[in-house]
C-alpha cells in the first residue's frame, strides 16, 4: 500500500510536469529561436525539478514520521496481542531512510519528467512558438497506452497460467493496475468521442467534445484517481471477505461457553469438580504442544471423541467416515496450510519428527485462521497422548446447561482453584477480542488506502484547477457565442464528476479482480488460507459516493469563484479598473485558495469513510 500511494503521487507528479511543460511552450519556442540551446534548457529545468524534489523529501519524511508515530501505538498493541511482542513506541529517524526515499525520488523524478521534457525540447521551435496545444496528440497518445495496455494483459493471462505463487499474485495485481490504467483513457476519450457523435443536443456534444480534448490535461490524473479507488475496493473486499470468513469460523470453532486455562497439577481435579456441578453439561480437554519441522513449527493438539469437538472442526476435505478411522488407527488432521505446505491430501502418508515418525495417514484437512503455525490434531485415544502431556500445555472447556449462571460458577471455579482472571475467559469475550485485534490489524492498511484516494482526488482536482486560466480565451469566446455564466462555471465542476464517475464504475470491476487475486493467489500462498469471496454492495456504494462528493465539493470553490468574475466583468456596477483588480485577484489567489478549498474538502471523504 505504501507503495502504490508512491506509485499513485508518481502520476499526479507526471500529470503536473506534462501541463508545466505544455503552458511553457511559446516561452521555451522563443528562447529556441533566439538561440538558446536544447542542452542548457534541459539544465535549467532540472535545476528547477531538483529543488522540487528536495523540498518534497523533506516534507515527505517529516510527514512520514509524524504519520508513523500516530500508528505505531496501534500496531504494537496488535504485536502485543498476537505474539506478546514487547514495541517501543519511540521514533528514532535514520539516514537510511531518507536515503531510500532519496533514491526514490530521483527515479520517480526521472519517470514522471523524463517524456514530457524530452517532447517540449524536441519539438520545432516555430511550432512552440505558435502555442501548440497537445490536445492533437492524446487522441495517439491514448491508443498507443491501449495497444500497451493490451500486450500487459496478454502477459497477465501468461502469468496467470503458471504454477501459482505469492509472486504471482503480487505481479498480477501490478499488471491488473497497470493495465487498467493506460486502458481507462482511451475507453474514456472514446466513450465521449462516441455520445458526441450520437446526442443531438449542441450544448451537450459541445460539453462531451470538450470533456474529451481535456483528458489531455487530466487523463492521468483520472488513471490515479481509477487505482486508487480500485485498490480501495479490492482491500475492501478482501479484509470484509477475510472478516466473515474468521467470525464465521470462530463460531464454529468456539463450540463451549467457558474456556479454561489451568495448571496441569490440577487438571483432573478440575474436571471433576465440573461435571459435579448442575450448570454444567459436559467438560472437554485438549492438550497442545508445539514441534519443530523442517517446514516451520507446528502446533500438536489432540481432541476427544464426542459430538461437539466434531462438530467444531471447520472440515474442509476428509476421507470417507474419517472420524471413526480417525480414532482408531494411526491417523492425523491437519491443517490447509499444513497440508499446502506438504503438499499432502486426505488418505496420502505424512512423515513428522520424533515422536510421531513416518507412516501416518492424513484422515482430513480443516480451515484453520486463527494460528501463527501450521497444526496438526490427534485423537486423545493416541498411544502419543502421554508425550503431549508430559510436555505440553492444558485447556479444558465447559459447556454449560442452558440457562445456567455463568457469573457464580466462574466465582466459585476463583475461589475453588485460586484461578486468575486470565486464566479463564468465556466464549463471547473471546469472539469479541479476536474481532477487535483482526479490525486493528487491518487499521494501518486502511488509512494507506485512505491517503491514497485523498491524494488521488486532490490530484484531479488541481489538474484541472491548472488550466482554467488558460482556457479564459475559450470562456469568453463560449460567452459571446450565447452561453450563460452559470452554464458556462458549472463545465469544470461538471467535467470533473463526469470523468469521476467514469474512473469510479470503471475501478469497480477491477478492484473486485484485485480482491480475487489477493483472496485466491496471495493469501492462499502466504498463510495457506483459502475463503469464499463476499461483495459489500453498500461498501462499495459509500466508497464510491465519497470520492465522488468529495471531488465535487473540491471543486465548487472555483466553479463560484469563475460564477463572481463573469458576473462582476458583465456588470455595470464596476469601472474597468476595479474590474482588472477582480481579474488579477481571481488568476492569483485562486490557486491557494482553491487549494485550501480541496483540502478542507478532505475531512468531507474521512467522515465518510470513518462512517462506513
Amino acid at each position: 500500500m505504501g507503495l502504490l500511494a508512491f506509485v499513485v503521487g508518481l502520476f499526479i507528479f507526471y500529470q503536473a510536469i506534462s501541463l508545466s511543460m505544455t503552458q511553457r511552450q511559446p516561452l521555451v519556442g522563443l528562447m529556441r529561436e533566439l538561440g538558446v540551446g536544447r542542452k542548457t534548457l534541459a539544465w535549467v529545468v532540472s535545476g528547477e525539478m531538483l529543488i522540487w524534489l528536495m523540498l518534497g523529501l523533506v516534507s515527505g519524511n517529516i510527514a512520514g514520521l509524524i504519520l508513523a508515530q500516530k500508528l505505531l501505538p496501534t500496531v504494537a498493541t496488535t504485536l502485543s496481542d498476537l505474539y506478546g511482542a514487547n514495541v517501543d513506541l519511540t521514533l528514532h529517524w535514520q539516514w537510511e531512510w531518507g536515503l531510500y526515499s532519496f533514491a526514490l525520488g530521483v527515479c520517480g523524478f526521472a519517470l514522471a519528467s523524463g517524456w514530457p521534457l524530452y517532447r517540449l525540447l524536441t519539438t520545432q521551435p516555430a511550432h512552440l512558438s505558435k502555442r501548440m496545444s497537445l490536445v492533437r496528440f492524446s487522441g495517439r497518445e491514448f491508443s498507443w497506452q491501449a495497444v500497451v495496455a493490451t500486450l500487459l494483459i496478454v502477459i497477465a493471462l501468461m502469468v496467470y497460467s503458471a504454477p501459482q505463487s505469492q509472486a504471482q499474485g503480487f505481479t498480477l495485481i501490478a499488471l491488473i493496475l497497470i493495465s487498467g490504467g493506460l486502458l481507462m483513457p482511451f475507453l474514456m476519450w472514446r466513450s465521449f468521442q462516441f455520445l458526441a457523435d450520437k446526442i443531438r443536443i449542441a450544448r451537450l456534444r459541445w460539453f462531451l467534445s470538450d470533456a474529451s480534448a481535456s483528458l489531455t490535461y487530466r487523463g492521468i490524473a483520472a488513471m490515479a484517481f481509477m487505482m486508487a479507488i480500485a485498490t480501495n475496493i479490492g482491500m475492501e473486499t478482501m479484509v470484509g471477505s477475510f472478516r466473515s470468513t474468521t467470525e464465521g469460523w470462530l463460531q464454529q470453532r468456539l463450540a463451549a461457553d467457558i474456556y479454561l486455562r489451568p495448571d496441569k497439577a490440577i487438571v483432573q481435579d478440575l474436571v471433576k469438580w465440573l461435571d459435579d456441578q448442575e450448570e454444567v453439561e459436559q467438560s472437554l480437554i485438549q492438550w497442545r504442544h508445539e514441534l519443530e519441522t523442517a517446514q516451520g513449527v507446528v502446533e500438536v493438539r489432540s481432541i476427544g471423541t464426542t459430538k461437539e469437538e466434531r462438530e467444531a472442526l471447520a472440515i474442509k476435505v476428509a476421507a470417507p467416515d474419517y472420524w471413526s478411522k480417525f480414532h482408531q488407527n494411526k491417523m492425523l488432521m491437519i491443517s490447509e496450510s499444513l497440508a499446502l505446505k506438504f503438499d499432502v491430501h486426505p488418505g496420502e502418508e505424512i512423515t513428522l519428527p520424533e515422536p510421531f515418525g513416518d507412516g501416518w495417514l492424513v484422515a482430513g484437512t480443516y480451515f484453520d485462521y486463527g494460528n501463527p503455525y501450521s497444526q496438526i490434531i490427534m485423537s486423545n485415544r493416541s498411544p502419543l497422548v502421554d508425550w503431549l502431556k508430559d510436555n505440553g500445555r492444558v485447556g479444558v472447556a465447559a459447556l454449560l446447561k442452558e440457562g445456567a449462571d455463568e457469573t457464580a460458577l466462574v466465582e466459585a471455579l476463583r475461589s475453588q482453584f485460586n484461578m486468575q482472571e486470565t486464566q479463564i475467559s468465556n466464549q463471547r469475550d473471546i469472539l469479541s477480542m479476536a474481532m477487535r485485534i483482526f479490525d486493528r490489524t487491518f487499521l494501518v492498511t486502511d488509512t494507506l488506502c485512505t491517503l491514497t484516494l485523498i491524494i488521488a482526488i486532490c490530484g484531479l482536482f488541481f489538474s484541472t484547477l491548472a488550466t482554467e486560466l488558460s482556457r479564459q480565451r475559450q470562456y469568453a469566446l463560449l460567452r459571446y457565442m450565447g452561453i450563460s455564466g452559470r452554464e458556462l462555471a458549472f463545465l469544470g465542476g461538471g467535467q470533473l464528476m463526469l470523468i469521476g464517475l467514469f474512473s469510479a464504475l470503471f475501478a469497480l470491476p477491477l478492484g473486485l479482480l484485485i480482491a480475487e487475486v489477493l483472496i485466491n493467489i496471495v493469501l492462499k500462498h502466504s498463510f495457506g488460507w483459502t475463503m469464499s469471496v463476499s461483495y459489500f454492495p453498500f461498501s462499495y456504494v459509500v466508497t464510491l459516493g465519497g470520492a465522488l462528493l468529495t471531488l465535487l465539493i473540491a471543486g465548487c470553490w472555483p466553479v463560484w469563484r469563475l460564477i463572481s468574475v463573469q458576473q462582476s466583468c458583465h456588470s455595470g456596477r464596476r469601472n474597468s479598473e476595479s474590474r482588472r483588480k477582480s481579474a488579477i485577484l481571481y488568476a492569483q489567489g485562486d490557486w491557494l485558495e482553491s487549494g485550501a478549498a480541496a483540502f478542507v474538502a478532505c475531512p468531507v471523504w474521512l467522515c465518510t469513510h470513518a462512517w462506513r
